[in-house]
C-alpha cells in the first residue's frame, strides 16, 4: 500500500502530465490559427481556374436552318420567312443584348428560333438547347420572354375584337360564304354531326362520325 508521500508524488507528477498536454495542444492550435491568417492574408495567390462554360455547338442552327426554303421553313418554324422577319423587326429593338469579354450574345433571330421550335413541337428543353447550342435554362428564359414580348408588343395590333361595322362586314361575309347567319368568325374547326348519308363505309372518316366542317382560313401577318 502506496504511503502518503508516494500518493502525493504520483499527483503532482499526473498533473504536471496534463498541464504540459494542455499546453501542446494549446500551442498547435495558435499555430494553426497563425498559418490560416497568414495564407488568407496572402495576395497574388495563383489558382487554377476552373471551367465555367460549357463548350455548345450551333452547327445546325449556322448551317442547316440557312438553308431551309420556304416549305421547309414553314413546315418546322410554323411561320412564313415573311412573317418570321416580320415578328424579328418588331421584337429586336427590345430584346436586343450586348455582347461582353466574356461571351457574344444570342441574336434576335436565333433566339426566335428556339422560341418558334420549343412553342411549335413540343421538344424537351435538353432537346432544344443541343440543337441550338444553349443551356436548358437559356431555352426556358428565352421561351418565357419571346411569349411576354409578343403580348406586350404584338398583340394589341393583331388580336383585338373588331369595331361594329368591321364586326357586320364579317358577318356578312360569313353569311354569303357558308349560309350561316350571325356569325362573325371561327377559330380552328368545328365538326357539325349530320345523318349519315347513304355511301360505302369505306368513306367514313376517321373520326367515325359524319359531319361537315366549318373551317375558316389561316390569318397571316
Amino acid at each position: 500500500m502506496a504511503s502518503l508521500d508516494e500518493k502525493f508524488f504520483m499527483f503532482v507528477n499526473l498533473f504536471n502530465f496534463m498541464r504540459s498536454r494542455r499546453l501542446a495542444r494549446s500551442h498547435c492550435q495558435s499555430s494553426m490559427t497563425r498559418t490560416i491568417i497568414a495564407f488568407l492574408g496572402t495576395k497574388n495567390i495563383r489558382r487554377e481556374r476552373k471551367l465555367w462554360s460549357v463548350s455548345r455547338s450551333q452547327t445546325w442552327y449556322n448551317t442547316v436552318v440557312p438553308d431551309f426554303d420556304e416549305t421547309e421553313f414553314v413546315r418546322n418554324f410554323r411561320l412564313s420567312k415573311a412573317a418570321f422577319n416580320y415578328v424579328v423587326e418588331n421584337i429586336e429593338e427590345f430584346w436586343r443584348r450586348q455582347d461582353t469579354n466574356m461571351r457574344q450574345a444570342l441574336g434576335v433571330h436565333h433566339k426566335t428560333c428556339v422560341a418558334l421550335w420549343r412553342l411549335t413541337s413540343s421538344s424537351e428543353l435538353r432537346t432544344v438547347g443541343h440543337l441550338f447550342g444553349i443551356a436548358e435554362c437559356s431555352a426556358c428564359i428565352i421561351c418565357i420572354e419571346f411569349c411576354t414580348l409578343l403580348q406586350e408588343i404584338l398583340q394589341k395590333r393583331h388580336i383585338r375584337f373588331p369595331n361594329r361595322e368591321r364586326l357586320q362586314d364579317m358577318v356578312d361575309a360569313f353569311s354569303e360564304r357558308t349560309g350561316f347567319p350571325q356569325v362573325g368568325g371561327l377559330i380552328d374547326g368545328t365538326h357539325i354531326p349530320i345523318k349519315v348519308p347513304d355511301v360505302s363505309k369505306k368513306s367514313r372518316p376517321k373520326h367515325l362520325r359524319h359531319s361537315l366542317l366549318a373551317n375558316q382560313q389561316k390569318p397571316t401577318i
